[in-house]
């Protein structure tokens, strides 16, 4: 086992893969934490996905492995639901995290089509929990502050980091060829979210024309109890949950963990 360094947007990169000759090359290094500098959370996620796809037709690899996130459908209240792999990505620029997941699936799919003697999978996760899981995410769901964004209570679900590891590993063994979502079974209502969370303070409902300058303004001070800017309201407002019965089907992957056992 060798181990490198290296930051995913250095040329360096192809350079290994040439020297190396991979078969697989799994890629999942992504700022998933929001940051202020926009810019670079952009290079890391876009260019350096580039930089690897590069790097992989320069090493002749036969296999590509990527992470996307069902972020990239975006959340809105017009979704179908559920959403399946063919529908289309229309995350918005308000969320940076999922509108780079976006553009990051589709340049993953042109080079799927343009170098068919690569079999390329790109894995789409919904919100991934687990005892190991310590992101803005997670602790959105155990800070103690719990509320909707208007009236809506929108289905959400959550897939189990076992799950997660699991299915894709199965999908490199199996040299699985196209997109799929990756979810845990079944669904939650928001309100059902935040009773298993629990709180002393029942959960409050705020209009959205307080929620999203509010949030945005502490975002920007650099308030601590936000961690991204207001984009991620729209997915406790909307639905964006998605089919799994693809990777089912052709995978053959089943869930362990429900949406619910995720959560718990």
């Amino acid at each position: 086992l060798e181990f490198h360094r290296m930051d995913v947007r250095d040329y360096a990169l192809r350079e290994l893969a040439v020297r190396e000759k991979p078969e697989v090359i799994i890629h999942l290094a992504f700022v998933l934490n929001p940051i202020h500098d926009v810019v670079k959370m952009y290079s890391v996620d876009v260019w350096g996905t580039d930089n690897v796809l590069r790097a992989a037709l320069r090493g002749g690899v036969r296999q590509l492995f990527v992470t996307s996130s069902t972020s990239a459908y975006g959340a809105y209240p017009d979704n179908p639901q559920p959403l399946c792999e063919e529908h289309p990505l229309r995350a918005p620029r308000s969320f940076r995290y999922a509108h780079d997941k976006a553009k990051i699936d589709r340049m993953c799919r042109s080079f799927m089509n343009e170098h068919p003697e690569v079999v390329v999978t790109v894995v789409r996760p919904c919100i991934v929990l687990g005892p190991n899981v310590d992101n803005y995410i997670s602790r959105a769901f155990t800070s103690g502050l719990r509320f909707f964004v208007g009236k809506e209570d929108p289905l959400i679900q959550f897939v189990h980091e076992d799950d997660v590891s699991r299915a894709c590993l199965m999908c490199i063994e199996r040299k699985a060829r196209g997109v799929y979502n990756l979810v845990g079974e079944g669904t939650l209502k928001l309100s059902e979210v935040w009773e298993a969370v629990g709180g002393r303070v029942p959960p409050v409902k705020i209009p959205p024309w307080v929620a999203y300058p509010v949030v945005d303004f502490l975002w920007q001070i650099g308030f601590s109890k936000v961690e991204a800017p207001s984009g991620q309201l729209d997915f406790v407002r909307w639905p964006w949950w998605a089919s799994g019965e693809k990777m089912k089907k052709e995978v053959g992957f089943e869930p362990r963990y429900s949406s619910r056992e995720a959560l718990r």
